[in-house]
């Protein structure tokens, strides 16, 4: 009831081998394996669109850092401010982490933790390709939950939950 879980014997041997699997077949789909810190400073938050919206559920440490509340927020900052060549796009890569988040305002209903662990994709490709390496990206996802016989169901966004909308 606190958002905190613990995870021991069993269940942490296999939360462990599910990460290796994920990052595993990830790899073998074409992503480069990235390490993140876990502090973001506010130049990283809101270059992912995370601040100001969001700034609320995510935690402030004294010294003006905030932990990360998602890998896409480092997974993106490893190119800001850069120059990038189409010839090197896609862009593939990969990541796990630690995220946090307060949970203010989380969706109703669901069980929510302020800390979690998640396997992340992440692409930069050209504006005319997104639609293409999206698609693939849902495949490579597909993969690894069928090859885990564990039930999915695809949803699309609304619009307003995006960073930087009102």
């Amino acid at each position: 009831g606190e958002g905190f879980y613990s995870l021991k014997a069993d269940f942490a041997i296999l939360q462990r081998a599910l990460i290796n699997f994920c990052l595993d077949m990830a790899r073998k789909n074409g992503y480069k394996e990235m390490t993140l810190p876990i502090l973001i400073n506010r130049s990283a938050a809101t270059n992912s669109g995370h601040l100001p919206k969001f700034e609320e559920g995510m935690y402030k440490t004294k010294d003006g850092f905030y932990l990360s509340p998602t890998e896409e927020v480092g997974l993106l900052n490893l190119y800001a401010g850069k120059i990038l060549n189409e010839k090197d796009f896609p862009i593939n890569i990969c990541s796990f982490m630690p995220s946090f988040r307060t949970e203010k305002g989380a969706t109703k209903g669901m069980i929510r933790s302020h800390q979690f662990d998640e396997v992340e994709l992440f692409k930069i490709v050209e504006p005319k390709d997104s639609s293409k390496e999206l698609q693939k990206m849902i495949k490579n996802v597909t993969i690894i939950l069928k090859a885990l016989k564990l039930p999915y169901h695809i949803k699309l966004l609304p619009a307003l939950d995006l960073s930087m909308q009102n």
